[in-house]
This record gives C-alpha cells, structure tokens and sequence, in this order.
C-alpha cells in the first residue's frame, strides 16, 4: 500500500485525474440502484420456494392478494358498510384501481356477486349495478350477512367494517411498489372525504416495512458520520484532516453503490446497512494512517510528505491484511443459497477494498494539501494512547488474573 501512497504522492495531478474518473464512471450507476421489498428479493428468483409460488401464479393467475378495510360507525360518513355512500365510494375505488396495470381484478361489497333465490334458480345481483346503488340494498344485506363467503372476507358480521379485495397481476417487486403507490394516492382523495382506511395484506406491508427500514437506516448515516467526527477530530485535533477522511470514505460508498447499481442489483433489506458498514469499516484504515502520521510530525525534522511515506510503511500491511480478512469475512456470505447474501458477500468485500485504495491514495494527497498545523514542537501524547498503554501494562502484570477471568467468561456466556 505504501507503493500507492508514493505514487498519489509523487503524481497527484494524475492520481486525482484516475480517481475521478473512476469516481465519474461509477457514480453514474448510482442512479441506477432501485429499492426492492419483500421475500422475493431476498430469496432470489431461482430459489425452489419461488418457483413454486410461481407454479401456482401460472396456474391460478395473480399474486399475493392486498386489502384496503374501512370502518363505519360514530364519527365517519357511513354508518355501516351498505350504506348509498360506502358502497358508491368502495365501486368508485375499485374502478380506478381496475386501471392500474398492477392490478388483475377487484372484489368488493359494491360489485361482488350475491345470489338470491328463486322458484327457477337463482338471481344474480349486486349492490352498486351501472354506477347506481341498488335498491334492494335491505335485501342484499340480509343475504350476504348469511354467506360465509362474505362474512370475515368482505364485511364483518356487524356490517361495520368492510375491505375491498384487490388481486395483482403478480409477485414482482415492481408490481408490490405500484400497486402500494396506487392505492395510497387514491385513497388521499377518499380519506379526505372522512373515511378511515387500513391497508393489509402482504404487498403493502413488504412495501412499508422495506421502506421504514429504509428510512430507519438513513437516520442512522447522520448520527454515525457525527460520531465518527468526534473520533477523528479526538485523534487528529484537525477539522480539515477529519472532514478529509470522511469524504474519502464517502467517495468510497458511492464507487460501492454505483457497482452494485451498474450490477442491476436491488438495494433490499440487507444492503440498507451498505453505508453504515462500508464507511464505519472503511474509516478504520484511515484512522490508522492519520494516527501514524500524527506520531510522526510530532518530529520537528521530519517533513510532512516524509512523515505520510512513513506512516504509509507502517501502516500500509496492517491495513491491507485486516482490510483482506474482513473483506473474506463479507465473502463468505455468498455460500448462501440465498440471494440476498451472495449480493451482500460481493458487494461490502468490493466497499472496503475501494475504502482501503482511497485510503492510501487520495487520503495522503488531501493532508499534504492541508494547511500545516505542526508547532515544531513535540506533541504531548493523546488520551487515548495513554488509556491504551494503561490497558497494555495492566495486561502484562494482571495475565494470569486476566487469563483466568476470560476463561470463566468464556464458559460461563458459552453456556448461555
């Protein structure tokens, strides 16, 4: 590594040329990376439990049914699910939904079948028929509260509640996200209105938790690049050291996500966690580098190019081996038979090798452009050295008391 370091060093007009033409190249894939929800995505297309479902797709057409349930009562414009304005908004909904190309078919109390016998057979009606309820709403009603096909499917024994029973075209993630899109931008219109909507079923649900999840990680970014300034800052007493390094690391999640976007790989559950991993396992080599070379300027004859030659000596194969044996950590997900961890065993190994070349490339160029804050005067020994030397010769007059405390931990959470 330090061979990188001495080149970026020695050419860092070209060095930066290279990286931001990778930079350029790959970041352009970035905007190729769509969010992707639910079991499919995880398990793989191949796996045999989606090749099953999809058997039965062909077979019966239709993926995974969603629900949107109404409630009537005190407080909403309807006081049970067959009244003229539930039922004229339940067909209303159900004929814009009808338009989405996510959707296959749509059952509700507005235009699901109800037989009512007669001396021949049977009469076919429905509640709401060319846009008019029916005015043998009273008869109906009475009817269906009977059939067990609609009681606990359709509307609740009381007739307070209601669902509207839509069926997608198919299992497809894309086909998920449509169809949740769709229906939260009708129901706006409707809920407006006064009614109180749940949507259940598991395309809206896989939709809404991948994105909470989504959302959850992206709240976490914020907090871990803070803290991860506190720390550098605690090292390095530079701001333009510490805002360096973090932006190296970034740059190194955006070549990261752009190969997984230039891959045509989803970002799904697991790979929420992409940045959070990339850069927390990424700054750790910078630590180190910034840490050495700190050690170094404390010399007041050491130069500040010099002193970036040595800490990249240093440093350079201790970073390289724990950067290699993380990087075969990740890899070893991808044994999984599931696809979602054959993407993450690829993708977080390529992250923190990106995060290790940048390390010893542009990292090293960005503090020799820094302004010089060296005293000339050697630099008193960091808190966290010391606590760490304190540790250390603990340790070495406390091992056999240390030893035999890590053995005893070891048994007693072993048999927890």
């Amino acid at each position: 590594m330090h061979r990188l370091t001495e080149f970026s060093l020695r050419r860092p007009w070209l060095t930066l040329s290279i990286l931001l033409a990778i930079t350029v190249g790959l970041g352009l894939g970035v905007a190729k990376v769509k969010p992707a929800f639910g079991f499919r995505v995880l398990i793989g297309e191949e796996h045999p439990a989606i090749q099953a479902l999809d058997s039965l797709v062909e077979e019966f057409a239709g993926g995974y049914p969603a629900r949107i349930v109404w409630e009537c009562g005190d407080d909403q414009p309807c006081q049970d699910v067959f009244d003229p304005r539930s039922l004229q908004m339940a067909d209303d909904l159900g004929q814009k939904l009808m338009m989405s190309p996510a959707v296959a078919q749509v059952s509700s109390p507005s235009n699901a079948l109800v037989l009512i016998p007669e001396a021949d057979g049977f009469a076919v009606r429905r509640f709401v028929e060319n846009g008019l309820v029916s005015e043998e709403v009273d008869t109906l009603r009475a009817r269906v509260l009977d059939d067990p096909l609609w009681v606990g499917d359709l509307v609740s024994e009381d007739a307070s509640v209601g669902a509207i029973v839509i069926q997608p075209v198919d299992s497809e993630p894309e086909t998920d996200l449509v169809l949740t899109d769709t229906i939260e931008e009708l129901l706006a219109e409707y809920r407006a209105d006064g009614f109180t909507y749940y949507v259940i079923g598991d395309p809206p649900e896989n939709v809404s938790g991948g994105r909470a999840l989504s959302e959850s990680s992206g709240s976490l970014i914020p907090l871990m690049m803070a803290v991860l300034a506190v720390v550098l800052y605690f090292l390095t007493r530079s701001w333009q050291q510490t805002l360096g390094a973090l932006v190296s690391m970034g740059i190194g999640f955006v070549w990261t996500l752009g190969i997984l976007g230039w891959l045509g790989w989803p970002q799904d559950g697991m790979l929420e966690v992409l940045p959070v991993v990339v850069v927390i396992v990424g700054i750790c080599d910078a630590i180190h580098l910034l840490a050495c070379y700190r050690a170094c300027t404390s010399s007041p004859e050491i130069t500040k190019i010099e002193a970036l030659r040595v800490a990249a000596r240093e440093t350079g194969p201790p970073c390289l081996i724990t950067t290699l044996t993380t990087a075969v950590a990740f890899a070893s997900f991808t044994a999984s038979d599931i696809d979602a961890f054959v993407r993450f065993g690829i993708i977080l190994p390529l992250g923190v090798v990106a995060c290790l070349l940048l390390t010893f490339s542009l990292l090293p160029i960005v503090v020799l452009w820094l302004p010089d804050k060296k005293s000339g005067v050697e630099q008193n020994e960091p808190p966290a050295g010391v606590a760490m030397r304190a540790i250390i010769e603990t340790s070495a007059r406390r091992s056999k008391i240390l030893l035999g405390g890590s053995i005893a931990g070891v048994l007693f959470f072993g048999f927890g």
